[in-house]
Order: C-alpha cells, then sequence, then structure tokens
C-alpha cells in the first residue's frame, strides 16, 4: 500500500494520505498512483504476502 505525508505547503498540511477514493481495482489505483506520483507507468506481476502489524 502507498501511503505519503503532505508538505507544508499544500491543503491538509503534513496529514497522511493513501491512494484511492475512486471505484478501482487494486491494481487499478497502484498503476494510476505510481504514474501520478512518480511519472512511471508499471506492469504489475503479482501481490505480495500481506503482513498485517
Amino acid at each position: 500500500m502507498l501511503i505519503c505525508q503532505r508538505s507544508g505547503t499544500m491543503k491538509h498540511l503534513m496529514k497522511w494520505e493513501f491512494p484511492g477514493g475512486k471505484s478501482e481495482s487494486k491494481e487499478d489505483c497502484l498503476q494510476r498512483e505510481v504514474k501520478e506520483e512518480l511519472g512511471m507507468i508499471i506492469t504489475i506481476d503479482r501481490a505480495l504476502n500481506p503482513v498485517e502489524h
């Protein structure tokens, strides 16, 4: 899961945000977020084993 902290100059400064909020699959969400945030187009091979803390 991707998570990032907003900068001190953005609305809701220094708050944490998660990708999503749209009606899309986990794979589509990950691809969209990586493209938006990093400018990269990725291919998803397989899911990793989940880890809960």
